[in-house]
């Protein structure tokens, strides 16, 4: 079973901070979504993830989580730098399942309002997949309550999410998009 625990629950119980989590627009500019590589956000995002591997060593990941640095892996054919709108491309021009919920992680990472869009969108894919990186996508980099129970309720948890949200996360991503065909 996956447990998560959004970061601002932890930063509550760990430290009595009162800062929000980041918003899924926090930082957001044009030339982030079209220039900077998602990564570099990534790596800054203060994700609480580790793991103790066999010889007792705990790891952390490099970027937001574990599941990113797999999808940075496996998509290590992908010149860098991975952009916003370089990534939402080329997630758009494949029909490989696996590529698309790989790319979905990494648009995830932005915490830009047009990847939560993307994920969002994509909660109801045919592919198990999509569906799966859609869900934890949203639960682990745009919504800032824990969710209980299993892969069932996270789904259901992060379809309820996108029909609060969605007009909001729409209307700023529109927003950003308008500011990026300015010249």
């Amino acid at each position: 079973m996956r447990m998560l625990i959004s970061v601002f629950f932890v930063c509550l119980l760990l430290s009595g901070c009162t800062s929000a989590p980041p918003s899924s627009g926090s930082g957001s500019t044009v030339s982030q979504w079209k220039q900077a590589d998602i990564l570099d956000k990534g790596q800054a995002y203060p994700f609480t993830q580790s793991r103790t591997e066999a010889d007792g060593r705990v790891v952390h990941p490099t970027y937001a989580s574990f599941d990113v640095d797999a999808a940075a892996a496996a998509l290590a054919d992908i010149p860098r730098p991975w952009t916003g709108e370089k990534m939402t491309q080329i997630f758009q021009s494949t029909s490989d399942p696996k590529r698309k919920a790989q790319i979905l992680w990494i648009l995830a990472a932005s915490l830009d309002p047009r990847a939560a869009v993307t994920l969002g969108e994509h909660l109801k894919d045919k592919s198990l997949d999509v569906r799966w990186v859609a869900t934890y996508g949203l639960m682990d980099f745009f919504m800032d309550t824990p969710v209980s129970g299993g892969t069932e309720q996270h789904m259901q948890a992060a379809w309820e999410w996108w029909a609060k949200n969605e007009q909001r996360l729409r209307a700023e991503a529109e927003k950003l998009n308008a500011m990026d065909s300015r010249p």
